[in-house]
């Protein structure tokens, strides 16, 4: 369901982190970890953070493509704060294309997800 609970929420719709959008599972496009490390005032998983719905297969698409930029980054825990701000959106846009995300659900997302670091405000659709 949407934020106000009037119509269900479908793939690639761009909802808050919370609540959860069963069945769907809502995937940090930019990921959550190197937010919180990079991006002054970013609280780590914040029910209002932007999300994108995917599906369990895509998002799990999404995590295998995340699992493989580990190996090819270090295959050890990678310290955030040195992954530059280019990195993190080639590998969502990697991720992106993994789950087979519309140009349009991207583009979206990237505009809510800089709306809400630089206000601090997130605008639900309705």
């Amino acid at each position: 369901m949407d934020p106000f609970g009037l119509s269900p929420t479908n793939p690639f719709d761009v909802v808050p982190y919370k609540p959860s959008s069963i069945p769907l599972e809502n995937h940090h496009g930019i990921l959550d970890v190197w937010a919180a490390n990079n991006i002054d005032g970013y609280k780590s998983r914040a029910s209002h953070n932007p999300t994108i719905a995917l599906t369990k297969g895509q998002h799990d698409a999404t995590k295998a493509v995340y699992r493989d930029w580990l190996k090819e980054k270090t295959g050890k825990p990678v310290d955030w704060t040195k992954v530059s701000a280019r990195e993190a959106q080639q590998l969502s846009e990697r991720m992106f294309d993994a789950a087979k995300v519309p140009q349009h659900a991207r583009d979206e997302y990237y505009r809510k997800f800089n709306q809400y670091i630089y206000s601090g405000i997130y605008l639900f659709r309705m």
